[in-house]
């Protein structure tokens, strides 16, 4: 069964690939600049099979050995968690706006609908959230609100949201007594760092 947009392309391309090729995940609303294809390159040149780095880079068999969840927000974090999960060595960019910038994607969801449906759209990037950071318990909840960067005035109804996705039963992708943000943040290599590479 496919879990998302970013699953189906990659099973499309799929049949379209040998074992040794490279995949990656490439943002159409965010801008890269000449230090990420710098960095990319100098990746490629050190990439091993067990390897996964920024935009979910690696082999064929690599990616898709970890399918995408069917979420719109919080993907990316419980995804690159089960990377770590499966024994994966995962490289981070420390500073990842030096090398991309997404801030006019902020406000895109008014881009895809508006009234009653986009406050539908927010509830429901918001459910994802909760459920790719892995937000299992009130402990983790409360971290959760302090590294998403939400405003303190929004508190009651984020938490609202969070009671929701708990009683319904919703899947909640948790990997310990962590956030999936967290569990990545500590557990992967500093890309820069390791290869050398200055942003």
């Amino acid at each position: 069964m496919l879990q998302g947009m970013e699953q189906l392309a990659m099973e499309m391309a799929y049949n379209e690939s040998d074992d040794m090729d490279i995949f990656m995940q490439v943002d159409l609303d965010t801008i890269y600049n000449d230090k990420f294809i710098s960095l990319f390159n100098n990746f490629l040149i050190n990439i091993d099979d067990n390897s996964v780095a920024f935009n979910f880079i690696c082999r064929k068999r690599v990616n898709f050995s970890v399918p995408w969840r069917d979420l719109n927000y919080g993907e990316d974090f419980e995804r690159m968690a089960r990377f770590l999960k499966n024994g994966y060595i995962v490289y981070k960019v420390p500073e990842y706006n030096k090398i991309a910038n997404n801030q006019h994607a902020i406000k895109r969801e008014r881009r895809y609908a508006s009234g009653l449906k986009y406050l539908k759209r927010i509830l429901h990037n918001n459910i994802d959230l909760i459920r790719g950071y892995g937000v299992s318990n009130y402990k983790l909840f409360k971290k959760f609100f302090k590294s998403a960067g939400f405003k303190k005035r929004s508190y009651i109804f984020v938490f609202l949201i969070y009671l929701f996705v708990k009683i319904s039963g919703l899947k909640i992708y948790n990997y310990g007594d962590f956030l999936n943000n967290e569990y990545v943040n500590s557990n992967s290599l500093n890309i820069c760092s390791y290869f050398n590479f200055k942003l």
